[in-house]
């Protein structure tokens, strides 16, 4: 009897497993033109906690909404203001320490990715020449990997923050 309730079922197990690991993230609607990149300390200063050791920052706010063929809804479906945040810190050696206390280390995930014209737009360039892209339109991110929750304001979740010599980037989330 349950092998006959599990056939119906089939067609849909499988249409699941043969979903791009693409369709399976997120999507990022939005037109290259229309990210702007910030540098300013005020405003970058809303996501962080404290915002006080920042030498230099670009961030930028990017809205997300569910994928395009997707099989299932996400959290940020429903949410027409749920929004990613990617930010980029330039820290001097002494003020770098003095995060590095308030950042655990974590393992480095199996892939991490950025979209290729936001990478441009927002990796210093030292970061950008020391990385080469991935596909046609992501660029993988690499370097020592910390768990950003600890730096981050209340109202947003960390999901990355990843080191590359005096640049830390972090990908927050909108609550």
């Amino acid at each position: 009897m349950k092998a006959k309730l599990a056939w119906p079922m089939l067609p849909l197990i499988l249409a699941m497993a043969a979903c791009s690991d693409k369709n399976r993230e997120d999507a990022i609607q939005r037109k290259d033109s229309q990210t702007v990149v910030h540098s300013d300390s005020a405003g970058a200063g809303k996501y962080l906690n404290p915002p006080t050791l920042i030498k230099a920052n670009r961030w930028t706010e990017v809205p997300v909404v569910g994928a395009p063929g997707r099989l299932t809804t996400g959290p940020s479906d429903f949410r027409p203001n749920a929004k990613r945040i990617y930010m980029v810190l330039t820290l001097n050696p002494a003020d770098w320490l003095a995060w590095k206390r308030s950042l655990k280390p974590i393992a480095a995930p199996d892939i991490f990715f950025l979209d290729e014209e936001l990478a441009i737009k927002l990796l210093p360039p030292d970061w950008l020449a020391s990385t080469a892209p991935y596909s046609r339109d992501r660029r993988r991110i690499e370097g020592e990997w910390y768990n950003p929750d600890s730096i981050i304001a209340p109202a947003y979740k960390g999901l990355a923050a990843v080191r590359h010599g005096d640049h830390l980037l972090l990908e927050l989330f909108s609550k």
